[in-house]
């Protein structure tokens, strides 16, 4: 029969949690560093967003559009082949395109369109979006009647002004002047 000492029980019984306590910080700190180091390789060069939320504030001209109703589709394109599917076309192609891109790719897992229609004239709350960090762009297309691109793009995740105007919108930082239709 094998007799241990009390003092002797009581420094394995140490050593025991700390090697447990040790062992369960590195599991831990594995972990974290693995979903940091996998999280930051998904997004693509250029890309500034992480999940965060903006406020894009609308102003109305009376005389906006020529007195008529403008849709305007914020689309947020999620995956590099939405992406690439979106940044060229002009407003007046992605409205007529736009039923067969709802058929062709997943709302929520490729991109994310916010639709409005807006009135001449009228005082509307300002839009909050909730950028999701898989985020490429942010694209406000504008359907005007008259002749002109009436899109606006941009990789940068900062609250802006949209003023809808007689015949084109801008797009403004709310701090700054106007910043125009097509700036990137």
């Amino acid at each position: 029969m094998v007799i241990i000492s009390f003092q002797y029980r009581l420094n394995m019984q140490r050593i025991f949690r700390r090697t447990i306590s040790l062992f369960l910080i590195a599991s831990i700190y594995l972990h974290l560093c693995t979903n940091l180091l996998s999280g930051c390789s998904s997004h693509s060069p250029g890309f500034l967003f992480i999940q965060q939320d903006i406020t894009i504030a609308v102003q109305i001209t009376s005389n906006a559009n020529n007195g008529n109703a403008v849709a305007v589709d914020i689309l947020m394109p999620l995956t590099a082949a939405t992406q690439t599917a979106v940044e060229q076309l002009t407003a007046r192609q992605w409205f007529s395109r736009k039923a067969q891109f709802q058929r062709d790719y997943t709302s929520g897992q490729d991109y994310w369109v916010l639709h409005y229609e807006y009135v001449p004239g009228t005082v509307v709350p300002p839009i909050k979006v909730s950028l999701k960090d898989q985020t490429k762009s942010i694209i406000v297309f504008a359907d005007y009647q008259t002749e002109g691109e009436h899109r606006f793009r941009t990789t940068r995740g900062e609250n802006m002004v949209l003023t809808l105007s007689k015949s084109d919108f801008t797009i403004a930082d709310p701090t700054f002047n106007s910043t125009g239709s097509e700036n990137e």
